[in-house]
């Protein structure tokens, strides 16, 4: 792949994470810190939706309580 497609290849995934990032807003407890955990450890709100209450915990920060906020507010 050519330098610029790689250049555009990068803008579009940041574009995509900064879209996705936004399904997190409204989650109490979850600021940027953890939402970029979230999505470092998980790669897509698909995956963190699909992830169990203990697979969430493993991020640092995400406590049972947390954990729980963040599947209601996905499954919503």
């Amino acid at each position: 792949m050519s330098p610029i497609g790689l250049q555009l290849l990068r803008k579009e995934r940041k574009n995509l994470a900064a879209t996705k990032k936004s399904q997190l807003d409204n989650i109490p407890g979850i600021g940027d810190v953890l939402k970029k955990r979230l999505l470092n450890n998980f790669k897509s709100i698909k995956h963190i939706k699909q992830a169990n209450t203990e697979d969430l915990m493993t991020v640092k920060g995400i406590n049972a309580k947390i954990a729980e906020l963040i599947k209601l507010e996905l499954n919503k």
